[in-house]
């Protein structure tokens, strides 16, 4: 097959699912539904999935103190409240109290590199950053601090979850979340996804340094994928609620990671998250990397037997996506009358690939409607 190309133009790629289908799917610049993206911190949502995949399983327990499962040269714990176990609840819910920020994401970070970088550094290496006392509150200890948004929890997660079920992430991650699901452009690491035939990669745009790059923190902001390969993780999330258990996730460890109070989730942000909607019935998670920005929207299923809907938006650059989210809500809220007029789905989609074309970038684009 055609090797795998790393695309340079700014590139946009938007889909709305809704009754169990994707009723519209809209790109701009020289994607498609195929062009696999970095979907920054969307990935954290397939973390939660993963840990609940352990509990199912009996490898893990949410409430549980995570040294349980690491090696004693690594064991985790507050410095200034040592006598508090960390558990994964606490490290999906962003209350472990670390009080990390962005940084080890940035251009410039010992914790970030060119792919394909021998520089490479694995979780239990990164791991060894907690060490430090800046990192964590003073104030408050593990379940007992405030929503604090943390990467760096998120990557602790992904050691620990990658230690219970004795393999590593990225396989875990392959092997039962995303083949199963069909997500076959789906993955952690580049080098895994290069191996695919003719596939086409949109290489962040407008950062310091060009080219893809990686970072330790994978777990947390890491996953690459499509936008009709995300749509199909929206279907699973959005079946109606009698839907016998899927073979991914069975419908009570769904209800789990979204509660019907949208307060509390594994991982998605709700009403009391810092970011996102903050209204009930949505939950949401963006992603902002340097030359990145995606975001992933989901109305749970309401009653027992109807579905519920998404959208997810991805783009290659920094661009402001409002315009774009806008109207994807146009195209749901008339795929939700009755007679949901195709051409106004139609209307919709057209305008979501005008509000994606980034501007003089953008020579050329094409549009889908299912």
């Amino acid at each position: 097959g055609s090797p795998a190309s790393h695309a340079h133009p700014t590139m946009a790629t938007a889909a709305v699912v809704a009754n169990g289908d994707i009723i519209c799917e809209a790109s701009a610049g020289t994607s498609d539904k195929s062009t696999v993206f970095v979907t920054a911190s969307i990935s954290k949502t397939f973390l939660a999935a993963l840990a609940l995949q352990c509990v199912e399983r009996g490898e893990l327990e949410l409430d549980e103190d995570i040294n349980l499962h690491l090696p004693s040269s690594a064991r985790i714990r507050n410095p200034f409240f040592p006598q508090l176990p960390i558990t994964p609840k606490q490290l999906l819910q962003h209350r472990a109290s670390l009080v990390d920020d962005e940084s080890a994401l940035q251009y410039g970070s010992p914790w970030r590199w060119p792919a394909g970088s021998s520089h490479a550094i694995g979780l239990e290496e990164y791991i060894t950053r907690l060490d430090s006392n800046t990192l964590w509150s003073d104030r408050a200890g593990p379940g007992d601090e405030v929503y604090h948004y943390s990467n760096a929890g998120f990557t602790l997660l992904g050691l620990v979850i990658q230690e219970a079920a004795g393999v590593p992430l990225g396989e875990l991650g392959r092997d039962r979340l995303f083949h199963p699901l069909g997500m076959l452009s789906t993955g952690y690491f580049l080098t895994e996804l290069e191996q695919l035939e003719s596939v086409e990669f949109a290489q962040p745009q407008g950062q310091p340094e060009p080219g893809q790059y990686e970072v330790a923190e994978f777990p947390a902001a890491q996953v690459r994928s499509t936008v009709q390969d995300l749509c199909k993780w929206l279907l699973l999330l959005t079946a109606p609620r009698a839907d016998p258990d899927h073979c991914v996730l069975s419908r009570t460890s769904i209800a789990e990671m979204l509660p019907a109070s949208f307060e509390r989730s594994l991982a998605w942000w709700g009403m009391d998250a810092l970011y996102g909607e903050r209204i009930p019935g949505v939950y949401s998670h963006g992603g902002f990397m340097q030359g990145v920005r995606t975001h992933i929207y989901l109305w749970p299923a309401t009653a027992e037997d109807s579905w519920g809907a998404g959208c997810v938006v991805l783009l290659n650059g920094e661009a402001d996506y409002s315009h774009v989210v806008a109207e994807m809500k146009l195209v749901l809220s008339a795929s939700s009358r009755v007679a949901r007029e195709r051409r106004t789905v139609m209307n919709a989609t057209e305008s979501v690939v005008t509000c994606v074309g980034l501007g003089d970038d953008i020579v050329e684009h094409s549009l889908m409607t299912l």
